[in-house]
C-alpha cells in the first residue's frame, strides 16, 4: 500500500511538472508575439550623388535601430546606370534623382519618390545682389544679359557656370526654368561635377551658378538668390512659390522584410525630420 501511494505521489509531480513547464512554454510564446523582429541584412547602393547626401543619415538612422542592417555605398553611378545595376541585380537600391524616363519605368521595379530636393540659384557671397527674376535667369544663361549691372549690380562681367544636359540639377533648371529650347551662351564654364560647381562659384567673385540648396550653407563663400522673390526654402516649396526641384527616390527590385522595413521608415515622422534638417522637402505621404 505505501508503494502504491509513493508510486501515485511519484506521478502526480511529474503531471504537475508537465503542466507548469506547460504554462512556462506558453507563457514564453505569448511573450515573443509581444517581441519586437530583428531586423539583418547587407544591401548594397549605388545612384545620384544628390540624393545620397540626405539618404545617407537616413540609412545611419536605420542602422542605428537595428545594428545588423548595413550600407554599402557604391561610388561613381549615376540614376540611369544604377537603375540598370539593380535590374541586373549587382545592386540592392538604386537612389534616383530626376523624373524617371518611361524605358526606365520596368514593371519589376518598386519605385519609391522620398523627398524633393530644391536646386538654388548660387551666387559668390561678395556680389551685391540678392535676387533675380526668373527672367533674368534665364538672359544670363543665353548670353543676353553679360554684364552684372545689367540687373542692377555692380559693372563686372557675370561668369556663367553649366553642368552638362544629362545632369539632374540640368534637368530641373531646364524643366522649371530655361526651358528646353533655351541655347546656353558659349562661353559658359562647363563643369562635371556638382563639387567643381560649388568651388568655382566660391572663388569666383562675379559667377553664378546652380545646385542643391542643402550645400549652400557649408559651401562657405556663397549664396543663394530669390528667384521672383522666393527662396528654395521648405515652405516656399510645399507652396509653389519656389519651382526648382528635382525628385529622390529609391528604386528596388526584391524586398525582404527588412528592406519593407526600411522604406516603411523612409516615409516616418523621424525620417521627415531628417530630410529636412538635411535640406530636402519631405513629401506628406507615400504614393
Amino acid at each position: 500500500m505505501k508503494k502504491v501511494v509513493v508510486a501515485l505521489l511519484f506521478i502526480s509531480l511529474v503531471y504537475i511538472a508537465c503542466l507548469f513547464s506547460g504554462c512556462i512554454n506558453i507563457f514564453s510564446s505569448s511573450m515573443k508575439v509581444d517581441q519586437v523582429t530583428e531586423y539583418n541584412g547587407h544591401f548594397t547602393v549605388g545612384g545620384s550623388s544628390a540624393g545620397m547626401m540626405v539618404f545617407k543619415p537616413l540609412a545611419d538612422t536605420f542602422s542605428s535601430k537595428y545594428p545588423g542592417v548595413t550600407f554599402e555605398y557604391r561610388p561613381g553611378s549615376k540614376t540611369s546606370a544604377a537603375l540598370r545595376q539593380v535590374n541586373s541585380e549587382s545592386l540592392d537600391i538604386a537612389v534616383y534623382a530626376r523624373e524617371l524616363k518611361p524605358e526606365e519605368k520596368s514593371s519589376k521595379l518598386r519605385f519609391d519618390m522620398v523627398f524633393i530636393d530644391p536646386i538654388a540659384i548660387v551666387v559668390n557671397k561678395n556680389l551685391p545682389v540678392d535676387s533675380l527674376s526668373a527672367q533674368q535667369v534665364k538672359d544670363i544663361y543665353s548670353g543676353k544679359v553679360v554684364n552684372w549691372s545689367q540687373v542692377g549690380s555692380i559693372d563686372a562681367p557675370i561668369i556663367v557656370c553649366d553642368r552638362s544636359e544629362d545632369e539632374t540639377s540640368k534637368i530641373a533648371l531646364r524643366k522649371f526654368l530655361l526651358g528646353n529650347d533655351l541655347e546656353i551662351t558659349p562661353h559658359a564654364v562647363m563643369l562635371e561635377k556638382e563639387t567643381d560647381m560649388i568651388n568655382a562659384v566660391a572663388s569666383t567673385q562675379y559667377a553664378i551658378g546652380y545646385y542643391s540648396a542643402s550645400k549652400v550653407e557649408s559651401a562657405g563663400n556663397s549664396k543663394m538668390l530669390k528667384i521672383d522673390g522666393a527662396y528654395p526654402s521648405v515652405d516656399n516649396v510645399r507652396h509653389g512659390t519656389y519651382k526648382i526641384v528635382r525628385p529622390i527616390g529609391v528604386a528596388t527590385l526584391y524586398q525582404n522584410e527588412t528592406l519593407k522595413e526600411f522604406i516603411k521608415f523612409l516615409y516616418s515622422k523621424e525620417a521627415k525630420e531628417i530630410v529636412i534638417k538635411n535640406g530636402g522637402v519631405p513629401i506628406e505621404s507615400k504614393k
